[in-house]
């Protein structure tokens, strides 16, 4: 199975690096030119994530961000998978379809809010006495003030933004909304290497009168350091490692209220097919259970995308 997996992604890498070889424009969404902002990030981000992350050059326009997260790399087509950092419970797998709309400021800041749907098993038969339609779920609209530049070898980017909880996943046990502040700081070496870090720290707000859960954090923050050889213009090879650390709202086992979270790594191909649309087929796995075992036991065959229109 995994030699399947690994030809799979090799064929969908290889159709994209041609279609990229190719007029890559021609799949942008032309608008009327008094629409778009006269300056552009082009010259100062030169990470290609970082600038489709960015948003369209136009003062209006929207972004869909989507993806799959599926079984573990020994059975990828798999309707659940295990818990990536341990324990008996299964994880079902499913797809996500975030849309929103920006409005730009200049050419380095804008405005956008967005809500998504998240598909449960969405290649898979439904459960006794359920139709598709009961797998289907909003997601956590959001609104998301951002900011990206760079001057030099030096990129970065900041955002605040509000999220507010739908999932039953969420709200059943008490969450409400999260305001988070996130930021990420890249340097390109005079060679195919950029490395980079991504922060982001938030506060989770509860109903009243939650019940007790040694499980339910308030506070989070998390630390992601990524590493990206570029192997030509649009194809790059891409990991990068996910640390953190969270705040119980009630006492745990210990007594304590911190919980250092486990760390997880992902590898995978960075694909700019143009400007605006960027894909990210990869593989998710525990980084314990990798280096100290060599195991992919506890993993999860992925891909996302972001893709910019207008």
């Amino acid at each position: 199975m995994r030699p399947l997996v690994f030809s799979l992604i090799s064929m969908f890498s290889i159709s994209l690096w041609a279609q990229a070889g190719e007029d890559l424009t021609s799949t942008v969404i032309k608008v009327d030119s008094s629409k778009q902002l006269k300056t552009d990030l082009d010259t100062e981000i030169q990470n290609r994530k970082l600038l489709t992350k960015s948003g369209s050059k136009s003062k209006y326009s929207m972004s869909l961000v989507t993806g799959y997260s599926g079984g573990s790399l020994e059975d990828p087509f798999s309707k659940d998978k295990k818990n990536m950092f341990g324990g008996d419970i299964k994880e079902e797998v499913g797809a996500f379809f975030d849309g929103g709309l920006r409005y730009r400021f200049d050419k380095n800041s804008s405005l956008s809010s967005g809500i998504g749907l998240f598909v449960v098993q969405p290649f898979h038969k439904e459960k006794q006495g359920q139709d598709y339609g009961d797998k289907v779920e909003l997601t956590n609209p959001y609104i998301n003030y951002s900011y990206f530049a760079g001057k030099g070898s030096w990129m970065y980017s900041w955002s605040v933004s509000t999220t507010i909880y739908t999932r039953s996943i969420y709200t059943n046990e008490g969450y409400r909304f999260k305001p988070i502040l996130s930021g990420s700081l890249l340097y390109n070496f005079v060679s195919p290497f950029q490395v980079g870090v991504s922060l982001d720290s938030g506060y989770n707000f509860f109903k009243s009168n939650v019940a007790k859960n040694e499980f339910l954090y308030d506070f989070t923050f998390g630390w992601h350091p990524f590493v990206e050889y570029q192997i030509n213009n649009n194809i790059s090879l891409r990991t990068n490692w996910d640390f953190g650390i969270s705040h119980s709202v009630f006492s745990q086992k210990d007594g304590g209220h911190w919980d250092n979270n486990l760390v997880s790594q992902s590898v995978g191909l960075g694909i700019s097919v143009n400007r605006d649309i960027y894909v990210y087929p990869n593989i998710l796995f525990s980084a314990q259970d990798f280096y100290s075992n060599v195991s992919f036991d506890n993993s999860t065959v992925a891909v996302s995308a972001i893709i910019n229109l207008f």
